[in-house]
Formats: structure tokens, C-alpha cells, sequence
């Protein structure tokens, strides 16, 4: 998994915006292969946040604990909704909701900016083995919600914590820098 964790940005984007390039290309004649394709493509996008948060949870030096119950829950939920959304409904149909339903998707809303900054929280404290402020990494939170220009400045730091090792605390043993 860490060699796609590691390939270059480019090629990252390609892989991660492929499922949606084919739904877009895809005529609508054919609204099955769209929901595959749509909810695949939500699955490539948090499943590789999913695993770029475990390979950076790794980099942390043992005396920085970051929790991670509630995004993994998040990005379950966001694989639920989204891929969920792809497959249900038509293409071109849209969704309108009023009243307490509206609270699911308010939670959607809370659970995609918890994701980001727990991601981005993940990749600061890897980078500066402590954990980081709020308002130090609201940077990284944007260049992750802007995936398509952010990738191509968050990759190569990605890389660079990636090509460390792990830190020897994280097996039992004392870590030393």
C-alpha cells in the first residue's frame, strides 16, 4: 500500500480521479456502470485518506497519541453517503430535503472537515514529531479539501515523512532523533 501512498502526484490524481473521469465519459444510457463508477470513485478517495492516515500514524514519535475513532467512522460514513448517493440515485436526479432530515446531511458536512483536519493533523505532527495547533495546520486542511491543485504540494512532504522510518518507540523501544 505505501508504494501508492508514495507514487508521484500526478499519477495519484490520475488514479484517484479515474472512476469519475469514466462516469462523465459514460452515456447516460447506461446508469448502472455511472453508479459503479461514481461509488468507486468515492471508495479510491477515502480509502486512500484511510491509508494515508495509518502510514502517518506510524511516523508519530510515541510521546504524540492522536486519536483515530472518530475519523474512522467519518470515512465510513462518507463511503456510505456519497457511495450510497452514486449508486441510488439516477443520473441528473438531484435530492431535496427539508426539516429534521436535513440533520444527516449537516453531519456529512462535519464529518468531510473532520476528516481533512484530522488528515492534516496526522501530516503536520509526523513532519514536526509534536503535536501541532489547530491554526498551524489549517493550510494542509485547504490544500486537502482542494485536492486536484493541493496534491501537487502536499505529496512531496508526504513522501518525505513516508521515507523516514518508524520510529522505534512505536515496536516498544525507546526513540532517539
Amino acid at each position: 500500500m505505501e508504494k501508492i501512498i508514495k507514487a508521484p502526484a500526478i499519477v495519484l490524481l490520475i488514479l484517484i480521479l479515474l472512476p469519475w473521469s469514466i462516469v462523465q465519459l459514460i452515456s447516460d444510457e447506461f446508469p448502472t456502470v455511472q453508479a459503479v463508477f461514481g461509488a468507486l470513485g468515492c471508495i479510491t478517495l477515502w480509502g486512500w485518506i484511510a491509508i494515508l492516515a495509518e502510514s502517518l500514524k506510524s511516523r508519530l514519535p510515541g510521546n504524540v497519541e492522536i486519536s483515530d475513532t472518530l475519523f474512522l467512522i467519518n470515512i465510513v460514513v462518507l463511503i456510505l453517503s456519497f457511495g450510497g448517493i452514486h449508486i441510488l440515485l439516477e443520473p441528473g436526479q438531484t435530492v431535496h430535503v427539508t426539516g429534521l432530515y436535513v440533520l444527516p446531511i449537516v453531519y456529512v458536512f462535519y464529518a468531510i472537515f473532520q476528516v481533512y483536519a484530522h488528515i492534516a493533523k496526522l501530516l503536520t505532527s509526523a513532519e514536526e514529531m509534536k503535536e501541532v495547533k489547530f491554526s498551524h495546520r489549517i493550510g494542509e486542511m485547504f490544500l486537502f479539501y482542494f485536492f486536484i491543485i493541493g496534491i501537487f504540494w502536499l505529496q512531496p512532504r508526504i513522501r518525505k515523512v513516508l521515507d523516514r522510518p518508524i520510529p522505534e518507540d512505536k515496536a516498544g523501544k525507546e526513540y532517539s532523533t
